[in-house]
């Protein structure tokens, strides 16, 4: 059942910040609403690590991240 799941997960994308771009904001280009998300790579570090010292009072530390790519999580 669970390889059910995430095989259709795989088929089924919702982009509900897309739609809430379009709907709210019609005048702006479609390409510009647009966000896509991809799988974590190691090359992107220091840019979560921007953002995870920014979001967060007690941010993760890289090694948090490293570890995660490091078995498969991206």
């Amino acid at each position: 059942m669970f390889e059910f799941i995430e095989a259709l997960k795989k088929l089924i994308f919702y982009n509900a910040e897309h739609e809430f771009y379009l709907k709210h904001f019609p005048s702006i280009p479609q390409h510009e609403a647009e966000m896509v998300f991809r799988p974590m790579k190691k090359s992107d570090l220091k840019a979560i690590m921007a953002i995870e010292q920014s979001a967060y009072e007690f941010p993760w530390e890289q090694g948090i991240f490293r570890d995660c790519l490091r078995v498969g999580y991206c």
